[in-house]
C-alpha cells in the first residue's frame, strides 16, 4: 500500500503534499501485496546524479537467481546469460512470460 486512510485523506483535501523524493522511494520500494510471493529485494543507486552509472560492490556468492521479465530483449539476456555463465556460474537463470490465466508471470527455468 502506498498510503495509508489517514494520509489519503490529507492529500485528497489539499493539506499534505507529495514530494518527488516520496515518489520515487514509493515507486522503488512499495510492492503490491499480489507479488509479495517473489521475496524479491530490491538494490537502488543513482544518489549522485553527477555520474550517469553506479557500481554497488556486492560478493559473486549473493548473486543466486538471475530472472527475465517478459519484455526483456534477447539481445540483452543473450550478454546477460553469458556474464552470469562466466562470473554466477552456481547461479540459476528464468525466463518470464505472461500467464495466460492470471494477472502473473510465470517463470521457467533454463538453467
Amino acid at each position: 500500500m502506498l498510503y495509508d486512510e489517514e494520509r489519503m485523506v490529507r492529500l485528497m483535501s489539499g493539506e499534505g503534499k507529495i514530494g518527488e523524493d516520496e515518489i520515487l522511494e514509493n515507486s522503488v520500494f512499495v510492492k503490491a501485496a499480489d507479488w509479495a510471493y517473489e521475496r524479491e529485494w530490491r538494490i537502488a543507486g543513482g544518489c549522485d546524479k553527477t555520474k550517469n552509472t553506479e557500481d554497488i560492490p556486492f560478493y559473486a556468492e549473493e548473486i543466486t537467481a538471475i530472472f527475465f521479465g517478459c519484455r526483456s530483449s534477447e539481445a540483452n539476456a543473450a550478454e546477460i546469460r553469458e556474464i552470469v555463465d562466466k562470473k554466477y556460474p552456481h547461479a540459476s537463470v528464468h525466463a518470464g512470460k505472461k500467464s495466460e490465466r492470471r494477472f502473473a508471470l510465470e517463470f521457467t527455468k533454463e538453467k
